[in-house]
């Protein structure tokens, strides 16, 4: 199981003190057994008080000695076993010593003086131990004296021992939270900075232009959502540039195309103005043809110049601000302010649909919606009458807005570019009668800015059908 940063951080934690503390008790285990061994190896240690408790059983253990066939070496093993170098055992019948083994010392004659005449007696002074006794063996009768010293292990080197268990108890300690504590770092350190040094080299890369970078990170961890972030970052910007890109060649279009579609009406009123100046119209009558012709150019400029101010508008002023329509109510605006002007030209609107929500759109931009799109309805209609049905219904959550007609209809390769700027079906710009392609581009653009998404396709009438989700 995968741990994130934050569980390994409390399993680092946890470690650094169960670490130590584990090997501290080993070790103290350790130390222990190895006074423990010190003060009880090799059988029986004679301390003072030991020695006297167990006086009977080495006069036992001596008995046995005496009936095997060496008893003086029998005596130097069991001083052996003892594990005191400065005990004696002396065995005597009759005032004569038959055996002497161990070493003695200096104060051992004192001692059997003042035993002297006992059969069995415990004396002592400063440094030794005398325990004397009479042991009767079938007819003869043998005096034992044992000698030993004062334990051999002194409170001083105990307490020296114990001292030096708890000091290297200390240090121990001490080295094994550092070892821990680098080690435990290094690990964790390692599981943050692979992430950061990905990062830091996704940013480069992003610095030096390639938006195609990704980080391949598959760490479920406190980074992964970072990491994540950091493609979804780049792919945005990625798409920005792109964007950008193609707003930066739509730009260039637009400029050639108003250029190309505003010098037509113009060369053409600067023709009839000359007409004028030079006096080829030299009746009243063909003065107000050629004026009426000028006044017409200008209002071709004019829309012409409307349309750019929309496609130059942001979607915040398209959407009307916080602005909001109900579009059932402005189709009927629309259509009673408007149909019978549409039925005059040759165009008959018809409605069907029902309440929906409001669009976040203000209604000028609505009707220039509408307007751009009747137009463009009435602009290929194919006989004396055209019809454009408009139809509006909600479901599944969205809103749609549907616009047939049953005109001339678009081809199949058109269909794409139907709703950019300056594009129309006819490439030759000769004159802007035909349109100037901006009257859908338009209706993309308000739609884009209400939230909603555009789409055209041929119906079965054979006209065009414009859709509008949102």
């Amino acid at each position: 199981m995968k741990m994130n940063i934050k569980k390994r951080l409390a399993v680092s934690n946890l470690l650094m003190l169960l670490i130590p503390v584990a090997v501290v008790l080993m070790a103290g285990l350790v130390f222990l057994v190895v006074i423990f061994s010190m003060l009880n190896s090799n059988g029986f240690r004679l301390g003072e008080e030991r020695f006297y408790d167990h006086k009977h059983e080495i006069v036992g253990m001596v008995e046995e000695c005496l009936e095997v066939d060496d008893p003086g070496a029998a005596l130097k093993e069991l001083i052996n076993s003892a594990g005191q170098s400065d005990m004696r055992i002396m065995i005597a019948e009759n005032g004569e010593i038959l055996y002497d083994a161990g070493t003695g010392n200096a104060s051992d004659g004192e001692l059997l003086a003042v035993a002297a005449g006992e059969d069995s007696v415990f004396v002592c002074d400063e440094v030794r131990q005398l325990y004397k006794t009479m042991l009767a063996k079938g007819s003869r009768t043998f005096e034992i004296a044992v000698f030993c010293n004062y334990s051999t292990l002194p409170e001083q080197a105990l307490e020296t021992a114990l001292a030096v268990m708890v000091t290297g108890l200390v240090v121990l300690v001490v080295i094994c939270i550092i070892l821990a504590n680098r080690l435990l770092s290094r690990s964790v350190f390692r599981k943050i900075e692979y992430p950061l040094d990905e990062l830091l080299a996704g940013v480069r890369e992003v610095a030096s232009g390639n938006l195609d970078y990704r980080i391949e990170y598959n760490e479920n961890d406190e980074f992964k959502p970072a990491v994540d972030e950091f493609n979804k970052m780049t792919e945005k910007l990625k798409n920005s540039v792109e964007m950008l890109k193609d707003e930066e060649a739509s730009r260039q279009m637009l400029i050639v195309g108003i250029t190309h579609d505003i010098k037509s009406p113009l060369t053409s009123m600067i023709g009839y103005v000359e007409g004028l100046c030079d006096g080829v119209a030299d009746t009243q009558e063909k003065r107000l043809r050629y004026l009426k012709v000028i006044r017409r150019k200008c209002d071709e400029i004019n829309a012409l110049v409307t349309k750019m101010i929309v496609l130059t508008k942001s979607e915040y002023e398209l959407s009307g601000g916080n602005e909001s329509i109900l579009p059932d109510e402005e189709i009927g605006k629309f259509i009673a302010a408007n149909g019978e002007e549409y039925r005059g030209k040759g165009l008959r609107i018809l409605y069907t649909g029902e309440p929906v929500p409001p669009l976040k759109i203000s209604s000028a931009d609505f009707a220039r919606l509408l307007v751009n799109i009747a137009d463009n309805s009435l602009k290929y209609k194919k006989g004396a009458e055209g019809r454009l049905q408009i139809e509006l219904r909600r479901s599944g959550g969205k809103t749609t807005l549907s616009f047939a007609d049953d005109g001339q209809g678009v081809s199949e390769e058109d269909l794409p570019h139907l709703f950019e700027a300056f594009y129309r079906a006819d490439r030759a710009r000769t004159s802007t009668e035909s349109g100037n392609g901006l009257g859908l581009a338009i209706v993309r653009k308000i739609i884009a800015a209400a939230g909603g998404e555009v789409s055209a396709c041929n119906n079965e009438q054979g006209g065009l059908t414009v859709r509008a989700v949102f």
